[in-house]
């Protein structure tokens, strides 16, 4: 990865917001929705389930939704689909992406044991997706060569 990344740098300098917003963003939305579309089996293993009335209750007012679904709001919102409540902040070496307005994600991720909440974690990196990312870095980065040769 160091590697690829040391050859990112060497090509676009000091300004590595192409990078971030044609690799990075689009690849960490990728990997959260399926974390949400496996139901955190992409992450760290399926989340806890529902208990038997907060399930019953559920389906009966939204119908038959996935575990960390009521309204979508959130899940939109952390795979990038909608801008409500999504951001992505980007500098010449940093980025940043982060859901504000939605106070029940830092719960759900975390848990909140006295209100027998379990912990959901719906955001996180795994060593196995720095591989898929450092293999789509370096796709980016062949096809962009040419067109950085000229701008060193």
């Amino acid at each position: 990865m160091q590697r690829g990344w040391d050859r990112m740098t060497s090509m676009l300098g000091s300004d590595l917001r192409p990078a971030f917003r044609e690799v990075f963003a689009p690849w960490w939305h990728e990997q959260i929705a399926r974390v949400y579309g496996t139901e955190g089996s992409h992450l760290l293993g399926h989340w806890k389930p529902l208990s038997e009335n907060y399930r019953e209750w559920k389906e009966k007012n939204f119908g038959p939704m996935p575990i960390l679904q009521l309204t979508g709001r959130m899940r939109k919102a952390m795979t990038g689909i909608t801008s409500s409540g999504a951001y992505v902040t980007m500098s010449r070496q940093s980025m940043e992406i982060g859901v504000n307005g939605i106070p029940y994600i830092r719960a759900h991720q975390y848990g909140v044991p006295k209100h027998k909440l379990p912990a959901r974690p719906h955001f996180g990196i795994k060593k196995e997706w720095m591989r898929t990312l450092d293999g789509r870095m370096r796709v980016w980065l062949k096809k962009h060569e040419l067109e950085f040769e000229g701008k060193r």
